[in-house]
C-alpha cells in the first residue's frame, strides 16, 4: 500500500509539473544600452546550414547603429552569458551617417573562441552610399576602417560570412544589382568579384549569403529580393559549389509580397533552409523553403505560423548536438498587433504555441531582432535575443537570454521501434554515472526526467523533439546523495514509463 501511494504521488507530481518545467524559459528583459538612439542590433550571419550555429565558450560580438543628433556611428558590443563584458566600442567617428551593419566572425574550432571578425556597414561620407568595414584580429584588436566598394553609385545592405581568417564572402546591392565578392580583409583585396544580376533588368536588393563548407569546396547561396511588375517583391536565389558556375536565378518565393527573414535549420545535410515572410494569405506569415546544395528540386514552402496576425523577422538557431531531427531550440520573431509590436520567443515545432513574449513598441516605431549563436556554460548553452525597444524619442538595445539544457543524449540506432520503451539503467546501482536507453517510434517532444524518492525533480536529461530511433543518455549523479531515484520518459507530455535506480556511494 505504501509503495502504491508513493507511486501515485510521484505520478501526480509528474503531471502537475510537466508544463511548469522551463528549460526554454527566458530571463526577464535586460537593458544593454541607454542614453542614445540605438537601433538594428545584429549578431553574426549564419554561415553553415547543416551546423546552424557555431557555439562559443567565451563571448560574441554584436554590432548596431547609434544615432547622435544628425549623424550616426557603428558601435560594437561584447556579450557573454552574463551580459555585456566591456563598454560599448565605437567603430566609426566623424559627422556622417552610417547604417545597416553586419558582422561575421571566424573561430578557433578547437576552443570555439572568436579569432577574427569583420564588420561592414553603409556610409555616406563620400556624398553617396558606400560599403566600408573594419577587421578584428584577436592579437591586435580592431584595425582601421577601409572601403570595400566606393564606386560612383549607391550601395546598400551588405552581408558577410567568414570562410577562414583570411577571406570572407560578401554580398550587397549596388544600383539595383547584386554583387558577390571574396574579400581578404587583411590585405583589403578582392580575389573574386561578380555581378549576379547583370542580365536582369528588374530592380534587385536586400541580398543575404549562406555557405555550406562541409564539402571539398565551399558551396555558396545568395538570396535577394526582386521587384515584380506589380511592385511587390519576389525572393530569388543563385548558388555555386566552387565559384566556377553559378546556377540560373530561380525563385524561393513569388506569390504575394515577400521578404527574407533568415537562413534556418534543415531536415538533413542536403540543402539550404530559407525562412521568409509573405502576405499571400492576406496576413503576413512566415514560410520556409529548402534549396538543395547540388541537384534536385526545391522543397515546397511550408507555413510556419497560422494566419490571424502579422508575423515577420523570424530568426532561429539550431543545435544538432542532440538529434538529427529538424528542431528549433531557440527562435524569435515579431508579431504586429493593432497597436503594438511583440517579440515572440520559442515558436516551437512551427505551431501556434509560444513560450514567452515581450511588448517592445507601438506600431509607429521600427524594430529588429537578432539571435546569438550561444555560449557553452559547462555542458549547456546560454543564448541571447537582442532587439531595439523604441519609446518616445529614445531607442535602446534590450536583451533576453535563456538556458538550453543539452545533456548527453545521443542516437545509437535508426531502426524505427514498434513502440515507445524505457530500459533499465546500467549499471544499477551506480556511482557516479549510469547509462539510460530509450526508444521512440515516431517524432515527438521527448522528455526524460529524474526525481528523488519524494517526487522532487532533480534533473532533466532530455527535453527535445527527436526522430524515431534508439537513444542513450548519461546521467551523472555525482552531486546527489545515496538513495533511490526514479526516471520517467514522456512523449508530447504523456507519461510512457517510470523506472527506479539506486545511487550507492
Amino acid at each position: 500500500m505504501r509503495k502504491y501511494i508513493l507511486s501515485s504521488i510521484i505520478l501526480l507530481f509528474f503531471f502537475f509539473n510537466l508544463n511548469t518545467y522551463s528549460q526554454s524559459s527566458w530571463n526577464s528583459p535586460k537593458k544593454l544600452t541607454g542614453g542614445y538612439i540605438d537601433r538594428n542590433p545584429v549578431f553574426k550571419s549564419i554561415s553553415n546550414p547543416v551546423y546552424m550555429s557555431n557555439i562559443y565558450s567565451d563571448y560574441e560580438f554584436f554590432a548596431f547603429t547609434r544615432y547622435i543628433q544628425t549623424y550616426s556611428q557603428i558601435c560594437l558590443g561584447k556579450i557573454s552569458s552574463n551580459g555585456l563584458m566591456d563598454s560599448i566600442l565605437y567603430l566609426t567617428s566623424g559627422n556622417f551617417l552610417r547604417q545597416n551593419p553586419c558582422i561575421s566572425y571566424g573561430n578557433r574550432y578547437s576552443f570555439m573562441l572568436i579569432n577574427s571578425a569583420l564588420v561592414l556597414w553603409e556610409t555616406n561620407e563620400n556624398g553617396k552610399w558606400d560599403i566600408y568595414g573594419k577587421y578584428y584580429n584577436k592579437q591586435t584588436g580592431w584595425g582601421n576602417q577601409f572601403a570595400v566598394d566606393n564606386s560612383n553609385v549607391n550601395k546598400s545592405t551588405p552581408q558577410c560570412v567568414c570562410i577562414d581568417s583570411n577571406s570572407y564572402a560578401i554580398t550587397y546591392a549596388r544600383s539595383g544589382d547584386i554583387i558577390f565578392k571574396i574579400f581578404n580583409p587583411i590585405t583589403q583585396t578582392v580575389t573574386y568579384d561578380t555581378n549576379l544580376t547583370v542580365t536582369d533588368t528588374a530592380f534587385c536588393y536586400n541580398p543575404h549569403i549562406c555557405i555550406n563548407n562541409n564539402y571539398p569546396s565551399p558551396g555558396y547561396l545568395v538570396t535577394y529580393e526582386k521587384k515584380k511588375a506589380d511592385s511587390k517583391r519576389a525572393i530569388y536565389y543563385r548558388k555555386n559549389s566552387n565559384l566556377s558556375s553559378w546556377s540560373v536565378a530561380d525563385t524561393v518565393a513569388y506569390l504575394g509580397d515577400n521578404y527574407f527573414n533568415s537562413f534556418c535549420a534543415i531536415t538533413s545535410s542536403s540543402g539550404f533552409g530559407v525562412a521568409f515572410t509573405s502576405d499571400r494569405t492576406g496576413y503576413k506569415n512566415v514560410y520556409y523553403t529548402t534549396i538543395p546544395f547540388t541537384s534536385g528540386s526545391l522543397q515546397q514552402e511550408k507555413i510556419i505560423i497560422n494566419p490571424g496576425f502579422n508575423f515577420y523577422n523570424f530568426t532561429s538557431m539550431y543545435y544538432p548536438i542532440i538529434t538529427d531531427y529538424f528542431g528549433i531550440h531557440a527562435c524569435a520573431m515579431l508579431k504586429r498587433l493593432n497597436d503594438s509590436v511583440k517579440v515572440l520567443l520559442d515558436n516551437i515545432d512551427y505551431s501556434s504555441f509560444r513560450k514567452d513574449s515581450t511588448t517592445i513598441c507601438d506600431t509607429s516605431k521600427s524594430t529588429s531582432i537578432t539571435l546569438s549563436s550561444g555560449f557553452f556554460v559547462g555542458s549547456d548553452i546560454w543564448v541571447w535575443v537582442l532587439y531595439n525597444k523604441d519609446s518616445a524619442n529614445v531607442s535602446q538595445i534590450w536583451g533576453r537570454k535563456k538556458l538550453i539544457l543539452l545533456g548527453d543524449v545521443k542516437k545509437i540506432g535508426n531502426i524505427v521501434p514498434e513502440k515507445y520503451s524505457l530500459e533499465q539503467n546500467y549499471p544499477n546501482p551506480f556511482n557516479p554515472a549510469t547509462e539510460i536507453k530509450f526508444q521512440i517510434k515516431d517524432s515527438r517532444l521527448v522528455t526524460l526526467k529524474v526525481f528523488d524518492i519524494l517526487g522532487k525533480e532533480v534533473e532533466t536529461l532530455v527535453n527535445e523533439k527527436l526522430s524515431p530511433g534508439e537513444y542513450e543518455v548519461t546521467f551523472d549523479g555525482g552531486i546527489l546523495s545515496s538513495g533511490i531515484y526514479f526516471y520517467s520518459l514522456f512523449a508530447d507530455g504523456k507519461l510512457i514509463d517510470t523506472k527506479k535506480m539506486i545511487i550507492l556511494k
